[in-house]
This record gives C-alpha cells, structure tokens and sequence, in this order.
C-alpha cells in the first residue's frame, strides 16, 4: 500500500508540474489537460524504470561484492 501511494504521489506531483508549465506557456485549458495527462504518464513511467533499474543494480552490486 505504501508504495501504490508513493507512486501515486509522484504521479500527480508530476501531473501538477507539467500543467503548471503548459498553463504557464499560455496553453488553452482543455489541451492543458490532455497532454498534462499523457506528459505526465510519459514521465511516471520513465521515472518507474529507472527506480527499478537502479535497485536492480544496486542489488546486483551488492551480491557481486
């Protein structure tokens, strides 16, 4: 549960970055939303990956030596 609501967190931290930025930018509300959404997930993801490869390899390093 814990982790579900850590990459909630960061998932609508990044959302509320990313529509600040198109709001900011002067992007029509209504596209705001859209790529906020679609940037956001984009980033979440990328994020996600690179947490697990990390672990991965911090792991690996640790058996390893």
């Amino acid at each position: 549960m814990r982790l579900f609501a850590e990459r909630l967190t960061l998932l609508g931290s990044l959302y509320v970055v990313t529509l600040s930025i198109l709001l900011t930018e002067g992007v029509h509300l209504g596209r705001a939303l859209a790529w906020g959404a679609v940037a956001s997930t984009a980033k979440f993801i990328v994020v996600a990956v690179h947490q697990r490869l990390w672990r991965s390899l911090s792991l690996q390093n640790r058996r390893d030596g």
